[in-house]
């Protein structure tokens, strides 16, 4: 996961986050993405921020964020914030007392009135350790918000990025398959 704030719009667009594993006891909260900056402005969007983790301590969460009033600050949309176990998110802080939890996706879009066309799925990494998405078949196929001057993905292939694109960092490439009758 990432701390972002501090100065100008910071843009957080198409990144692939996994956080997987036991974290055993562990006192401090974990965030695929923790964002600790309530005045300048964050746009977060076509991101997969997953977090998987287990503890026997505190819990892990998608997103968290400082800001716990209007949210003016934040644009957040087209995104895949996944929990594999509650709460999705923290909002006010990112520790306790001051930060509250946020259940899930319809109680953060309640609460931050973003992400609207989010999504709360597991996107179907290939595996913990290789973020690309398994197939066409993935939540996160084909449902993302095109982004002037982002054309291709982490690995070069540019897919449906300025149509279409998949949330991530991964864009999973399809082929046509051309057939002639001889």
């Amino acid at each position: 996961g990432g701390w972002l704030g501090g100065g100008g719009t910071t843009r957080v667009w198409f990144n692939s986050v996994s956080m997987s594993g036991n974290r055993g006891f562990a006192t401090g909260r974990g965030f695929a993405l923790a964002i600790g900056d309530s005045t300048n402005p964050m746009d977060v969007r076509n991101n997969l921020l997953v977090t998987t983790q287990t503890s026997s301590g505190t819990a892990t969460h998608a997103i968290g964020i400082v800001e716990g009033g209007s949210f003016a600050s934040l644009t957040s949309n087209y995104n895949d914030l996944y929990s594999a176990s509650t709460p999705l998110a923290m909002v006010g802080g990112l520790s306790t007392p001051q930060g509250q939890t946020v259940a899930d996706l319809a109680a953060w879009r309640t609460r931050t009135g973003e992400d609207a066309a989010s999504i709360s799925a597991d996107p179907l990494y290939q595996t913990n350790g290789n973020l690309h998405i398994t197939s066409a078949l993935s939540p996160a196929a084909n449902i993302g918000q095109p982004i002037a001057g982002v054309t291709t993905d982490v690995d070069g292939e540019s897919g449906s990025r300025t149509t279409l694109p998949d949330l991530g960092a991964d864009e999973f490439i399809t082929w046509s398959l051309a057939t002639a009758v001889v």
